[in-house]
């Protein structure tokens, strides 16, 4: 392993990374409280970079819905058995899996909208090479090729609507974005399935239609200021040595009046930064009161961020020799994570054991997802018996309202219990698991019965409720991890999603279809997957108790 070495002691690390929100210098809280306004012009550039960011996501998931509309043409035309079909739609998964070594040290070291700019008019030459192609080594090139070219963008969207959203509607932002993915999905079945009435080669059409659709997406995006996009990885470079975080009391007129308050009444946190707070404040000695600090007083205190939401500094406290010493080693730790290597980085996440698990639980989502929505059309013409203009009728019907429906609904209820129920932090995921059970025994219900009608509404179920858990799941991709290690977290997250979830769920059933020529073997695959999730869940829940208990034990932060 290369770059500088990571074995720091496990607390020593996370303690001083998680105070480091806590701990900027720069004026960045005093704009942002402005540019958060609505009816500037700030907000106002914000929110267009926000359309333009779920333009994108719509367009880049568009042949997403075109691949399982096409594949009975495609098949019939070019002599594809399952197998081949399962490694054409695997194909730019693993596309996305080899770029991903790149992609931090693109976001880190390069223009993100220059970077972005050119990854997308690669991805409309690809889709272009993809919809003329005449044999089956063009449609798997064209395929890879698309994969590459839309990494850097699913990398990028979760460090953007983390670096860029309003604090109080991250939750919002993110579902909408990713309430994105299933639109371009739906549009991409809709419009594939109208083109199919064209004639043979009519599925040409939608993939053109697509590539024309971020043709002009990326001209908006380019007349977009850069500060509204570009990810700063310089942001935690400097820290103030003389800031004190003791929460202690200064004789002073303006500071003497005292307010007891639970650092968990903080209702814009998530669950968390809810026990990592309480924690954190704990590691302060500022268990049971707090310092009010007056807006005015906090312009040495930077943007809030998602792993760290509440502030507990004072900043009229005077030089304290215990927080000098600790800042010196935030700022060489800072310092050490910036020198390290690609390679070197991924080691270190390896620190974070929630984060790691929920990308397991995230990809365990991903599979049957993603599976369900590549073979359940086939599987229905096929196995069920349905006609084919009522399956694509029913499931664009499905597919949309389901996924929708369950993003928009699952955000709400979270953010709900994270506003009222602050001194929970375990019952969001309660909630979680709750809904992944549910989506387990429908699974189960769906592989006991053949009525297409039953099958119609349990996949229904099952992308509502999976659809319930995807914002929050994919916000906490980034929020675990201090700033400089955002886009490696990001891009590892990405990569590790898109070939076990993506890639292995597309692969995999047609495998089995194919291995046992049966399509009840591919359903088996894909449906009884969730049952995993559950498991993997409840091991984060088990972590997350544990580290709760282990910090009022010795009155000391979480660590992951």
């Amino acid at each position: 392993m290369t770059g500088v070495p990571t074995g720091l002691p496990e607390s020593d690390m996370s303690s001083s990374l998680e105070l480091i929100s806590s701990k900027r210098i720069s004026d960045e809280s005093v704009k942002k409280q402005g540019s958060n306004q609505k009816g500037t012009l700030e907000y106002k550039y914000k929110f267009y970079t926000f359309i333009i960011i779920f333009l994108f996501q719509v367009l880049l998931n568009y042949d997403y819905g075109v691949m399982p509309v096409i594949f009975h043409s495609i098949q019939n035309s070019y002599n594809f058995n399952s197998t081949e079909l399962g490694v054409m739609g695997a194909l730019p998964h693993l596309g996305y899996f080899f770029l991903s070594p790149l992609l931090s040290h693109i976001l880190s070291n390069y223009s993100s909208k220059t970077s972005l700019i050119i990854s997308i008019f690669l991805n409309i030459v690809a889709l272009g090479a993809f919809g003329l192609s005449v044999n089956k080594y063009m449609f798997f090139v064209a395929k890879f090729c698309i994969g590459v070219t839309q990494a850097l963008y699913f990398t990028y969207y979760p460090l953007w609507v983390d670096t860029f959203a309003p604090i109080n509607h991250r939750n919002l932002w993110m579902s909408i974005v990713q309430g994105g993915i299933v639109i371009g999905m739906t549009i991409g079945y809709v419009m594939a399935s109208v083109f199919l009435y064209v004639g043979k080669f009519g599925w040409r059409y939608s993939v053109m239609t697509q590539a024309i659709g971020l043709g002009i997406t990326v001209a908006l995006f380019w007349m977009v200021p850069k500060k509204f996009i570009e990810f700063d990885p310089s942001r935690d470079d400097i820290v103030n040595l003389d800031l004190c975080t003791c929460g202690k009391t200064v004789n002073n007129p303006s500071t003497s009046s005292m307010e007891t308050k639970y650092v968990t009444d903080e209702t814009n946190l998530d669950d968390e930064s809810h026990f990592r707070n309480n924690f954190n404040v704990k590691r302060s000695h500022s268990l049971d009161v707090v310092t009010p600090v007056h807006p005015t007083q906090q312009k040495d205190i930077s943007r809030v961020y998602s792993n760290f939401d509440s502030s507990m500094i004072n900043s009229k406290n005077p030089k304290c020799s215990k927080c000098f010493l600790n800042n010196v080693k935030l700022h060489n730790e800072i310092n050490q994570i910036k020198r390290l290597s690609t390679w070197s980085k991924f080691m270190l996440l390896c620190k974070y054991k929630i984060y790691m698990v929920n990308c397991l639980f995230t990809s365990i989502i991903y599979f049957e997802v993603f599976g369900a929505h590549n073979w359940n059309t086939k599987i229905a013409i096929s196995y069920y018996n349905m006609n084919e203009k009522t399956t694509h009728l029913l499931f664009t019907i499905q597919s949309f309202s389901g996924a929708v429906l369950g993003i928009v609904s699952g955000s709400h209820i979270i953010d709900q219990i994270i506003y009222h129920y602050p001194k929970y932090p375990l019952l969001v995921d309660f909630m979680i698991l709750i809904w992944g059970s549910i989506s387990s025994l429908f699974g189960v219900v769906l592989l006991s019965n053949k009525s297409p009608m039953g099958f119609v509404l349990c996949v229904f179920i099952l992308l509502f409720f999976g659809a319930s858990m995807n914002s929050k799941i994919t916000l906490t991709s980034v929020e675990y991890l201090p700033h400089n290690l955002k886009p490696t977290g990001a891009s590892f997250f990405m990569a590790q999603y898109n070939v076990l979830g993506f890639m292995l769920g597309t692969l995999i059933p047609g495998v089995a279809i194919d291995i046992y020529n049966n399509y009840k073997a591919g359903l088996y695959i894909i449906y009884l997957s969730s049952i995993f999730g559950v498991v993997s869940y409840l091991i984060i829940i088990y972590m997350k108790w544990k580290g709760i208990k282990k910090g009022k034990k010795k009155e000391f932060g979480y660590v992951n």
